[in-house]
């Protein structure tokens, strides 16, 4: 177990986010407009009503929470009136709880959370405040479980609780117990990952918080973080990654992966993404091959796929099932990084040229809009790069 005050959620201000739900998210009729806040009559005709007067007394402590100073004499006559005249409602223990934690009596505050929860256990601002609490002085396993059951008990509170433990993740240590918390939510756990995925800098964390290798699971933050390192000008790292994720041999020098078109798991960048739109369609046969129809009206991509051809001279060397008309398709040569595509017409002989300055370029096949209608057919089956004399 980590000793108190080892972990913090220093860096995401959860504390205040929470003490604002707690106090109905300010619900006076300063922040809100006045027909929106069923009290806001009432203040004006019966200002000493008590759903009115309860009502400006959490307002008044979430300003104080917020503005990190604690409840003033009279405030603190009113929030103990308060407790005594209702004693199953869990917000005045949220409360004063939170003027407990401000004031450093961080016994007394969990207590006072534990209280709240107790006392409504399906009051997400509660747990989100225990939750914090616990996690801040190394009772981990409980505060885990707490933000675990807000997942549960309100799916709109998923991305707050997401931020807190993306926020947990950095701090020394966690990946560990955040692992056993994943193993038992699976869903849970991806989203975490699928947030930090968003920055390929976060690597090192997601390899230790992701699972074993080969264990079944959502793939959407995977292929998201080959995206973001992609998009961060590292290529070949996404490369890698995408290896490793899709348990795929890595394809010799400058020829593309999968070259014969054959249906596997392995996903794109760097795999084909066959097209489909209002101006043809391409699909892999079952027993390896290209199927495109092109129904003549509008040009449109096929398919395409990132490859990292050294620097120098290339043929494409194109085998199909059948002659199609010259000039309807072509490849198209795009670097990644931008500028004009090179293009490739798929009879013809011609080469381009990958340059050092570009790493990595898109390899489009390209459908051309004929002079008539005329629909094209057929199956590309394979594609090779040749160095070129």
């Amino acid at each position: 177990m980590f000793g108190k005050g080892s972990k913090t959620f220093a860096a995401i201000g959860i504390v205040g986010a929470a003490i604002l739900i707690a106090a109905l998210s300010f619900r006076d009729s300063a922040t809100r407009a006045p027909r929106s806040h069923p009290l806001a009559a009432m203040a004006s005709l019966w200002p000493s009503h008590p759903a009115v007067t309860a009502e400006r007394l959490l307002v008044d402590a979430a300003l104080a929470a917020k503005g990190g100073r604690s409840l003033n004499a009279d405030e603190r006559t009113r929030l103990r009136e308060m407790v005594a005249a209702a004693p199953l409602e869990p917000q005045p223990f949220m409360l004063e709880g939170a003027v407990k934690q401000l004031e450093g009596d961080t016994a007394s505050a969990l207590r006072l959370y534990r209280a709240a929860r107790l006392r409504d256990p399906r009051d997400t601002a509660a747990r989100l405040l225990l939750a914090d609490l616990e996690l801040r002085n190394g009772q981990v396993e409980a505060g885990l479980s707490n933000l675990v059951s807000i997942t549960r008990l309100d799916a709109k509170k998923t991305g707050p609780v997401v931020t807190a433990l993306v926020g947990y993740a950095q701090a020394p240590g966690a990946a560990a117990e955040m692992r056993r918390v994943f193993a038992k939510n699976r869903t849970l756990g991806d989203m975490v990952l699928m947030e930090l995925a968003s920055d390929p800098s976060n690597l090192p964390l997601i390899r230790a918080l992701a699972p074993a290798s080969g264990s079944e699971g959502n793939t959407r933050w995977q292929d998201r973080l080959v995206e973001t390192t992609l998009a961060a000008g590292k290529p070949a790292q996404a490369k890698q990654l995408w290896i490793g994720f899709n348990r795929a041999q890595a394809m010799a020098g400058e020829q593309p992966f999968n070259p014969e078109f054959k249906p596997r798991s392995a996903r794109p960048p760097f795999n084909w993404a066959p097209a489909t739109g209002s101006g043809g369609l391409a699909e892999f046969r079952p027993g390896g091959g290209l199927g495109i129809v092109h129904f003549g009206r509008e040009p449109m991509m096929l398919a395409r796929q990132l490859i990292l051809p050294d620097p120098g001279r290339y043929a494409i060397v194109t085998a199909m099932n059948r002659l199609v008309p010259p000039g309807r398709l072509e490849w198209r040569l795009q670097c990644n990084s931008g500028g004009q595509p090179q293009v490739v017409p798929v009879e013809s002989v011609k080469s381009f040229e990958a340059v050092a300055d570009c790493r990595g370029y898109w390899l489009e096949l390209h459908a051309k809009a004929g002079e008539t209608e005329q629909q094209v057919e057929g199956v590309v089956t394979r594609v090779e790069l040749r160095k070129a004399r």
